[in-house]
Formats: C-alpha cells, structure tokens, sequence
C-alpha cells in the first residue's frame, strides 16, 4: 500500500484531512482515551501524579487547534477529545480506585466540563494563532 505524503505548508503539523485514517483515529479518539485513562489512574494514586499527568495530557493536545482549516473544525475536535479526555479518567479511576487524592467536582459529570471548556479554549487560540501566522 503506498503512504501518502503531507503536502508542505511552510510549518511542521500536518492537516487533519491530510492524516492517513489510522492516524485521525489515533489522533482524534485513541490519544484522549489513553491519556484520559492515564489521568483517571493517577487521581487514585497521588495529587502529584494526578497534576502532572493532567499537564501532559494538556500539553499533548495542544497542536490539534493548528491540525484544521476552519474554527468549527478545531471546536468540534476539541470538544469531542475533551470529552472523550474526562470519560475515560472517570471510568479508569472508577474501575480501580476507590478514593480520590485530588477532590472530583459534584456531580461527577461536571468532569466533562474540566475536559471540554479547556480543551476548546487552547483549540480556538492556537487555531487563530496558526491562521495569523500563515497569513503573514
């Protein structure tokens, strides 16, 4: 099967559209998942823990805003990886914790609001960012 190239576009992050399918996936449901997971495990183990992984897991998302054409497309891929970010924390840490080292927001659902609203902010900044940027 021969790979697709990414046309060059004078910067170094690759459009979404422009990604194989394996890699959208990964990109756009695997990493939220798998660093959501990673955060859930360590709300049950430490507050050290639990805010770096929260760091990291914030620092790894950032490039995705730069990775769309339009607004609406960053938005809607923010959203849904922020979600996607708090579901699986919640449901790691459920699945193996019982006591929180760092205090969950009541009702526990409004953990999809410490996913989604950060995660749509960071998208529409490095979104415009980008888009200033390209214009000169």
């Amino acid at each position: 099967m021969a790979q697709r190239s990414i046309p060059a576009r004078g910067d170094a992050v690759p459009l979404f559209t422009d990604m194989s399918a394996p890699r959208r996936v990964w990109e756009g449901v695997g990493g939220p998942l798998v660093a959501g997971a990673l955060t859930g495990v360590a709300l049950g183990l430490s507050a050290v823990a639990y805010v770096v992984v929260v760091l990291v897991s914030f620092l790894g998302g950032i490039p995705a805003g730069a990775q769309h054409r339009t607004l609406r497309g960053a938005l809607l891929r923010a959203c849904a990886a922020g979600a996607l970010w708090a579901l699986a924390l919640l449901g790691a840490f459920h699945l193996l914790h019982s006591e929180a080292r760092v205090a969950l927001p009541e009702p526990e659902v409004l953990m999809l609001a410490f996913g989604v609203v950060p995660s749509c902010l960071v998208a529409a900044v490095v979104w415009s960012l980008t888009r200033r940027r390209s214009r000169g």
